[in-house]
């Protein structure tokens, strides 16, 4: 079990122990609405080499353990550890028993021990992290010399259109805050890694209302958890006002909802030197 409540965390980015909650509450109703996350996940998947056997795979941000059940099926032979910060989620997960072991855990200080795993997978998890240096540290220690690191997270751009939405209305932090691209790259090009690939992609939901968006977000567990978000329910007015600002953004399909998905596959070199 790993201690969530030990740094302090900097006020760009939610309180760890909040994210788990949340997400924890969430584990029933996640799969329900997660058209976005398998469809990341999915393509994720299929950027993975074909020369990575992993004798044991490690699913990071595990969830309910769908990905965990696909990196099952795809490694028969390999160890399988799923590792989520939210034990709500793994208990939701053990029931259906797609990994051999199901471990609660904050990607920034994994409970693994060094070098055992050849392949670390970790779809929409990461951007919960405030110190993502960290995450590549320990993504580096955990995994054998040749391991694969493929991650995928969310930049800046993310619901841009809700972000401006709000802004049309208060001054409030109403969306969730995620780094720019040039973040992820500086940091995965200074972590020791070999970078495969690196490169933002844009997906695009539409919906036919705001309140069905904001209804699946808070299904997700990925509501706004950041310091300085408004307390209590919103005010009839504000959400008024919400409502006729995001109109502007209405397209044939419904309202858009943007997410910018980061696609990293990383290699650790066989030895030190490389």
């Amino acid at each position: 079990m790993t201690d969530l409540s030990l740094p302090g965390l900097p006020g760009a980015l939610p309180d760890k122990r909040q994210v788990a909650a949340s997400f924890s509450r969430a584990a029933a109703s996640y799969d329900s609405v997660a058209a976005l996350q398998r469809a990341v996940g999915s393509h994720l998947l299929g950027l993975l080499p074909d020369t990575v056997q992993p004798g044991c795979w490690v699913d990071l941000g595990s969830g309910t353990g769908y990905f965990s059940r696909q990196l099952q099926e795809r490694y028969p032979q390999g160890l399988g550890v799923a590792v989520d910060i939210a034990e709500g989620m793994l208990c939701h997960a053990r029931e259906a028993g797609n990994a051999h072991f199901h471990v609660v855990g904050d990607a920034e200080r994994l409970p693994l021990r060094d070098g055992c795993a050849g392949l670390m997978f970790s779809s929409l998890a990461v951007q919960w992290c405030a110190d993502f240096r960290a995450v590549l540290a320990e993504a580096r220690r955990v995994l054998q010399p040749g391991g694969v690191f493929a991650f995928t997270s969310l930049c800046v751009g993310t619901l841009h259109e809700l972000r401006a939405s709000w802004e049309a209305v208060d001054g409030l932090v109403h969306v969730n805050r995620f780094r720019l691209l040039e973040d992820y790259q500086r940091l995965c090009g200074e972590s020791g890694f070999e970078v495969a690939t690196l490169h933002a992609q844009p997906h695009v939901l539409h919906y036919p209302d705001v309140r069905n968006l904001t209804h699946e977000l808070k299904s997700l567990g990925a509501h706004n958890l950041n310091p300085g978000r408004p307390a209590g329910l919103t005010g009839r007015e504000r959400m008024q006002g919400l409502l006729r600002a995001y109109e502007q953004f209405r397209q044939p399909q419904g309202l858009p909802a943007t997410y910018q998905v980061v696609y990293g596959v990383l290699h650790k070199p066989l030895s030190q030197g490389e």
